[in-house]
């Protein structure tokens, strides 16, 4: 598993540059369709298939925003904010679930994990867009 460490280096970025945004989710379709999605909407936007590579790219691309699906093998969402906000508290977290018996579950890890929201697949654009505009004007 990717080790985290807040003495790692930050990326340089432009006062004008567009928002960056990482989507962990081990649905290929998901990823693509969010990621065509939110690139028209302004946003530079990387990928991950579960919460290894999810870390990883974390800390490689210093998102200002992750979107992550909570249930994915190997490394599991949950696990995967946890050890992000052990050591990076101030990240911002959407959560995506697919809902069913599952979706009681995932409204109560909100405030466990410091998630800012928690979205039910499938998701509309324009209710994605709303909670990443949110999301990103949260202080």
């Amino acid at each position: 598993m990717a080790t985290l460490s807040s003495t790692s280096t930050r990326m340089p970025r432009s006062p004008q540059a567009a928002k960056r945004l990482l989507i962990v989710d081990d649905n290929d379709h998901i990823r693509t369709v969010l990621k065509e999605l939110l690139i028209s909407d302004g946003y530079q936007v990387e990928t991950a298939d579960d919460g290894d590579t999810g870390i990883k790219a974390f800390l490689q691309f210093r998102p200002d925003l992750i979107i992550t699906d909570i249930y994915m093998p190997r490394v599991p969402g949950t696990q995967m904010v946890s050890d992000i906000k052990q050591n990076f508290p101030d990240a911002k977290v959407i959560v995506m679930s697919g809902g069913s018996a599952r979706s009681k579950t995932t409204y109560t890890i909100d405030d466990r994990l410091g998630i800012y929201k928690v979205l039910n697949k499938p998701i509309t654009h324009a209710d994605m867009k709303a909670a990443v505009e949110e999301a990103l004007s949260y202080a």
